[in-house]
């Protein structure tokens, strides 16, 4: 048995919420819900719900607005651009200066690379200091990632390929 401290009245322990601590809170559970139901008729418990409801619609609107441009042409040529720079070091104008320096083909073997999706069409650096090397199709940039970009096992593979291609 407890005593309420609102309204007095002895109550079994049952009439009286936990209060996370492993105890009772002092309240019963009628006066707890009866405190409960005057603080959300306040003026200020409005307000506060009035502007969390509010902070939530700004959030929406704004999402609403990132996946609409995400779906864009330009939103996204920019998130390929800023992977690009995240994962290579190498911005969206570099990228442009090596393309058009290489005649719009793979710095590798030559593959036009005009008529490829972006996804396609890889930015080659180097993995230790991030240093721009060039513009490659896929295959070739899976290539060099596959034999580690290691120039002996590069030409140990060419090698092999001489020797068994007659």
């Amino acid at each position: 048995m407890k005593i309420c401290t609102k309204c007095k009245a002895e109550k079994p322990l049952t009439e009286f919420y936990l209060d996370g601590r492993g105890g009772r809170q002092s309240r019963c559970k009628k006066c707890s819900w009866e405190a409960q139901k005057t603080h959300r008729a306040s003026p200020e418990a409005r307000e506060r719900r009035r502007a969390r409801a509010a902070v939530s619609e700004v959030r929406e609107r704004a999402r609403a607005s990132s996946r609409r441009f995400g779906q864009t042409a330009k939103g996204k040529a920019y998130n390929v651009a800023w992977k690009r720079k995240k994962a290579t070091g190498m911005s969206a104008e570099l990228f442009r200066r090596l393309l058009e320096a290489q005649g719009y083909s793979c710095a590798v073997c030559g593959a036009n690379l005009r008529g490829l999706r972006q996804k396609d069409v890889h930015a080659d650096h180097c993995h230790a200091t991030k240093k721009p090397r060039g513009v490659l199709c896929r295959n070739c940039n899976l290539a060099l990632g596959m034999m580690a970009d290691n120039p002996a096992r590069l030409r140990a593979a060419a090698d092999y390929l001489d020797r068994h291609s007659k």
